[in-house]
């Protein structure tokens, strides 16, 4: 019998894709995900800065170094990729 005091929770609606325009160039296809990616990369950046509230958060210099080594290292290899016309893979875990 199901748990009917278990809670759910939805998950949000995925963001429709915006449809592939056939006339766009390779350029201003690079143009268009580069400004995008970027602004997220920059806005999730941002929010890593947010868990310096210690009052809100507890971490040790140690996690904050582990942060930094992993962003820095991330920003080198997509760099890398980037500058060599080659996708990078990456992961982080605390």
């Amino acid at each position: 019998m199901a748990d009917l005091h278990a809670v759910t929770t939805p998950k949000a609606p995925r963001k429709k894709r915006t449809p592939v325009d056939p006339d766009e160039t390779s350029r201003q296809r690079f143009l268009r995900l580069a400004q995008s990616r970027t602004g997220t990369a920059l806005n999730t950046i941002k929010g890593i800065g947010v868990l310096g509230n210690k009052s809100q958060y507890e971490y040790t210099d140690e996690d904050v170094t582990k942060i930094e080594s992993a962003l820095n290292g991330s920003v080198q290899s997509a760099m890398k990729a980037l500058r060599a016309g080659k996708p990078v893979k990456s992961s982080f875990t605390l």
